[in-house]
């Protein structure tokens, strides 16, 4: 989880997707049409969830695109808020 608060896409897209219903990277990709290397990328971390995969997921899965690119924006925001403590801490608020 690199540190963060929040689980990765590709954890969330593993134990809560792919697990449960016993779908492999291969089927994922061939099914959904998302490269079998990009599927990878994300479930190691390596790759985000972008526009076209959050459509696509979306359609296989059944939910809203705006979900897999929430999670990609929560855990990105986490991950920078962690990176950036010292540095925001020091900037003050004109409000």
């Amino acid at each position: 989880m690199s540190g963060s608060t929040f689980p990765s896409p590709g954890e969330i897209l593993r134990k809560h997707f792919m697990v449960p219903r016993e779908i492999s990277i291969y089927r994922l990709a061939k099914d959904s049409g998302i490269p079998a290397t990009r599927v990878s990328g994300i479930l190691r971390g390596q790759r985000k969830i972008n526009a076209e995969s959050a459509l696509r997921l979306a359609r296989y899965f059944g939910n809203d695109p705006e979900y897999w690119l929430g999670i990609q924006n929560r855990y990105d925001l986490a991950e920078e808020r962690r990176r950036l403590t010292d540095a925001l801490y020091k900037i003050r608020s004109v409000l």
